[in-house]
């Protein structure tokens, strides 16, 4: 049986998990285009992420993806990185990684869905 302390420590280190997960991204992303071009970066990033996801997926014995769930996840995926992130990690040439991942936090959620 969890008791509420055993819960409540559970909510804090989520949290910080979030936190330090979600925040390393940006100092990452500063330090990989000292070498590699934002926008290049980013999609090798994202390339090896989907690979990988979509790898372990087949392992898992799931069906190939439609025609269609092609289409979508191209098109998603594609304005996803020209549009959200690959502008976030050309723009830490410019700004702090602090300050940039403070900036995209205050973006209205409806605004960040493509994000």
């Amino acid at each position: 049986m969890q008791t509420e302390t055993t819960s409540r420590l559970r909510i804090y280190a989520a949290f910080a998990a979030i936190y330090f997960i979600w925040g390393s991204t940006y100092i990452a992303s500063y330090y990989a285009i000292q070498d590699i071009p934002a926008f290049l970066m980013s999609g090798i990033r994202f390339s090896v992420a989907g690979g990988t996801l979509f790898l372990f997926s087949l392992l898992q014995g799931k069906p190939w993806p439609t025609w269609i769930q092609w289409k979508h996840g191209i098109f998603t995926g594609f304005t996803f990185l020209a549009l959200g992130i690959s502008p976030v990690a050309w723009a830490v040439n410019y700004i702090d990684t602090g300050l940039a991942a403070l900036l995209v936090s205050f973006v209205p959620p409806g605004y960040r869905d493509w994000e």
